[in-house]
């Protein structure tokens, strides 16, 4: 059966602190894809990811979330729609006053409302899922970086959300870290059939976790598609990119 749109993005232009920063960006992400996108430091990823969430509005142009113009939603509407939402924060954001348990279980409470009673048991399988048994005592304080992030996937997560945004998921961790985090965003994708958008630079660790990749180059698209065509795009800005990396092998 073939695989709808669930995210679509029609020429976004937003202007920020008089900087184009965004010129008429077009993507697509089918539903249950796992999307990486991709571009140099300073590029506009950050910002196209805050309109994806709805954090900010366009000069113009849309962004449907399952054929809804989110561009478009009062605050309440777009609420509404959050609740269908994951988002792995760059920082992981996890409240340090809270413990571990209290941070995963947070969403549980705050958007879905569920008893204690049926909370627990989902924590606890959201601490399987991402191998932190043990640390729902902990304090955010208590954790190394690693650790934190995995707190923070759980967190993202936990509510058995549609989409799940990850903003640079492994910024910070050393080599062995950040493969660990992409095996548990693929396993986790895998395990539970999101549609995932991931921000990063990590080339070319990401194309072994995404099932595509868009480049987003001078405020478009330069590019999207799977990591083969990406290493054999013709397209200057995407080889200046993408081979610019001593590290890429692909077979």
């Amino acid at each position: 059966m073939e695989k709808k749109l669930l995210i679509e993005v029609e020429a976004l232009h937003k202007t920020i602190d008089g900087e184009h920063v965004l010129k008429g960006v077009n993507l697509s992400v089918l539903e249950g894809g796992l999307m990486a996108i991709i571009g140099k430091s300073g590029g506009g990823k950050s910002v196209l990811i805050k309109h994806l969430t709805g954090l900010m509005k366009p000069d113009s142009g849309r962004v449907l979330i399952d054929g809804v113009d989110i561009t478009r939603l009062g605050m309440r509407e777009l609420n509404e729609v959050r609740k269908s939402f994951g988002v792995l924060f760059q920082s992981g954001a996890l409240f340090d006053y809270m413990t571990v348990y209290e941070n995963i279980s947070f969403p549980l409470r705050e958007r879905l409302k569920l008893r204690e009673s049926d909370i627990r048991p989902r924590v606890f399988e959201a601490l399987r899922d991402v191998d932190l048994q043990g640390t729902e005592d902990k304090y955010p304080s208590e954790l190394s970086g690693g650790m934190k992030k995995r707190a923070a996937l759980a967190r993202a997560i936990i509510t058995n959300p549609s989409i799940v945004f990850f903003d640079e998921p492994t910024t910070g961790l050393d080599p062995i870290l950040k493969h660990s985090i992409h095996t548990l965003i693929k396993d986790n994708h895998a395990r539970y059939g999101f549609t995932g958008i991931i921000v990063s630079h990590e080339i070319p660790d990401i194309f072994y976790v995404a099932s595509s990749i868009a480049l987003l180059h001078d405020g478009v698209v330069a590019l999207s598609g799977t990591s083969r065509d990406m290493v054999d795009s013709k397209i200057p800005e995407v080889r200046a990119f993408v081979h610019s990396n001593p590290n890429l092998v692909m077979t």
